[in-house]
């Protein structure tokens, strides 16, 4: 206050002067004896009408508390220990990623200026500065590749090539001429996830893999049937199995007429029933019964 001595009736004008940007004037009271005299604020300074006696100003300070805005954000939450700060006090940001999410960017601005916190896994610490800090932070979607089980049978394509938790997955089946599809199955390490057809096709929610998805599926050929022929004997063996030198189960003679119900992989072998025995034969002995 300047001069510290006023006529009766004279504006006082008061400049009250706190640290620059940590401390503001909490409350600022005038007394002549016990009565209390009106102040008006203007700007920084305050002013009153002087009264015809002394008076007393008093005022107390405290330290300015700032905002921390925290944007809104799809992905996981940004929390922050407070609400507000005061200049140089440390401010303590936890994220946390949704399910299917991992950390992205922080963005720390006060103003035009850029904040470059102090990093601990998913705690980011930063000194407040003498203004308002605006935060924002990007989850990152993580995106997951399906592993596909293809064989000589058929094959299964994905509508795409990675997906994000809870993304919906599009499987087209295209078995091989004269097979159909008989199981398809998609699993989570050991859980089963459950399938749903639509249409010719089979959708399902990827869920956030374990190590990965698994994708396979299995055919059943359309039966065929065939009648032996072999040019350089009178009848053909029926094996154990797809090899040659797999155990022999019998003759079956030429002229005989077999329903197929399988192929081997390399398709030289189908599988056959013939009286009571089942058992695979070589398709260079027999011919296909057309009509």
């Amino acid at each position: 206050v300047n001069p510290t001595e006023y006529e009766k009736g004279e504006t006082v004008t008061l400049i009250v002067a706190p640290a620059s940007g940590q401390m503001e004037v909490k409350t600022l009271t005038v007394k002549s004896g016990d009565t209390v005299i009106e102040t008006k604020k203007e700007g920084a300074n305050y002013t009153f009408t002087m009264p015809a006696g002394d008076v007393k100003v008093e005022s107390t300070f405290g330290k300015i508390r700032y905002a921390l805005n925290i944007a809104k954000t799809t992905g996981g939450t940004v929390t922050a220990d407070k609400e507000t700060y005061a200049m140089n006090e440390i401010v303590t940001l936890t994220i946390k990623p949704d399910t299917g999410y991992s950390r992205g960017e922080m963005i720390i601005k006060a103003g035009d200026t850029e904040i470059v916190p102090e990093r601990d896994g998913l705690v980011f610490k930063f000194k407040m500065p003498g203004k308002a800090v605006d935060v924002k932070h990007n989850f990152s979607k993580n995106e997951y590749a399906l592993s596909i089980t293809n064989n000589s049978f058929g094959a299964i394509k994905a509508d795409k090539e990675k997906y994000g938790y809870q993304d919906t997955v599009t499987l087209t089946v295209t078995p091989r001429a004269g097979y159909v599809l008989k199981a398809i199955a998609a699993k989570n390490g050991d859980t089963k996830i459950e399938l749903k057809k639509v249409g010719d096709k089979y959708t399902f929610t990827m869920p956030v893999p374990a190590d990965k998805v698994v994708v396979s599926a299995t055919y059943e050929m359309v039966p065929v049937n065939f009648k032996v022929n072999n040019t350089e004997g009178t009848y053909v063996n029926i094996r154990e199995n797809y090899k040659t030198d797999s155990a022999d189960l019998g003759d079956i003679p030429n002229g005989t007429v077999l329903e197929a119900t399988a192929e081997s992989p390399d398709g030289k072998w189908v599988k056959v029933t013939y009286q009571n025995i089942t058992g695979w034969v070589m398709v260079e002995y027999l011919a296909k019964v057309t009509g």
